[in-house]
């Protein structure tokens, strides 16, 4: 059953045009074909990426190859929807379906996949919004659904992906607040919400993401303050709220943020001073265009060695630029 339904995938995804294809052409014995893996005489393994597949994937895929744990076919122009049966893979640990050009909604089934520790859906034309029953799916490592279609909010049932690792929602349209419970997840290393339609605070309790080193929200509609708790956030290397409607004056906490790289708060509503950051010790990019602040040029951005990127224009600052910076840089009058 499974060299019958390896031949049908073979000719719905333009086997003919594969760049590698060694093997299918044979009437036996797959688990040597170019791409595939077995175990037991089982196909465990379905590795083409890369590969110039197109067509639809067969709607029997999940059902037909029982034992697959590994999904992986990005970087290719495969059409249509995610078939449905895919959810009924129980030993599935990764899907790797990113960079195609697939259709549809996110199929509510994946959901009974539940081994999955990585779902890959980036950069196709996915749409519709994220399926309640997905937040059952506790091992997720990494859920990356950015650079699709779709819409609709994010549940507090979020809080339920306790081993995520990476969240990556970006350049969709999503809507509503970024849920309280988003904080839960302990283990988070990389958050990127940017380019939606996100509004509300930022979560207060955001210092509970120790790990995190990446935190993406620009181009959103958030609003309110900073929170002060962003200064624990020690581990952060790139920390990116441009173009928001945030307001209030720069927590003086981020001082601690001793390991970050690119800070980028451009284009939003804040006022007051700018801190001394002394303890920004490896920052490259430094970036509060576009506010209101006011005040003179901290001292402490003479210490900043790393720095490379300076913007503070379109705001009611005093004083001069730091040495360094004075050929490129200019203050508006």
């Amino acid at each position: 059953a499974e060299l019958s339904f390896l031949k049908t995938f073979y000719n719905d995804t333009n086997g003919g045009g594969w760049l590698k294809s060694e093997g299918w052409d044979l009437p036996y014995g797959p688990c040597s074909w170019a791409g595939v893996s077995c175990t037991g005489n089982y196909v465990t393994l379905l590795d083409l990426p890369n590969n110039n597949l197109s067509g639809t994937l067969p709607p029997n895929l999940g059902t037909s190859l029982p034992r697959l744990r590994y999904i992986s076919l990005y970087n290719n122009a495969i059409t249509g929807p995610i078939p449905p049966s895919i959810g009924s893979l129980p030993s599935l640990i990764y899907l790797y379906l990113h960079t195609n050009l697939l259709t549809g909604t996110i199929p509510p089934s994946l959901s009974s996949a539940t081994s999955l520790q990585r779902i890959v859906l980036t950069s196709n034309r996915l749409t519709g919004s994220f399926p309640d029953q997905m937040y059952r799916l506790t091992a997720l490592r990494w859920l990356h659904m950015d650079k699709n279609r779709l819409n609709g909010t994010i549940s507090s049932s979020i809080s339920n992906y306790l081993q995520l690792q990476q969240l990556w929602l970006s350049s969709n349209t999503f809507s509503g607040t970024i849920p309280e419970t988003i904080t839960q997840l302990t283990g988070l290393v990389e958050l990127a919400l940017q380019d939606n339609r996100f509004i509300g605070p930022l979560p207060a309790s955001i210092s509970n993401l120790s790990l995190l080193t990446k935190l993406y929200v620009y181009r959103n509609m958030l609003s309110g303050t900073l929170p002060s708790s962003l200064g624990l956030l020690s581990q952060i290397t790139e920390l990116y709220l441009y173009i928001n409607a945030f307001e209030g004056t720069l927590p003086t906490t981020l001082n601690q943020l001793t390991k970050i790289i690119n800070l980028d708060f451009s284009q939003n509503n804040l006022t007051g001073t700018i801190p001394e950051f002394d303890g920004f010790k490896v920052i490259r990019i430094l970036n509060f265009h576009t506010n209101q602040l006011t005040g003179t040029i901290p001292a402490s951005f003479s210490n900043m060695t790393s720095l490379n990127h300076l913007e503070l224009g379109r705001n009611r600052l005093t004083g001069t630029l730091p040495r360094p910076y004075r050929p490129s840089l200019t203050l508006p009058t």
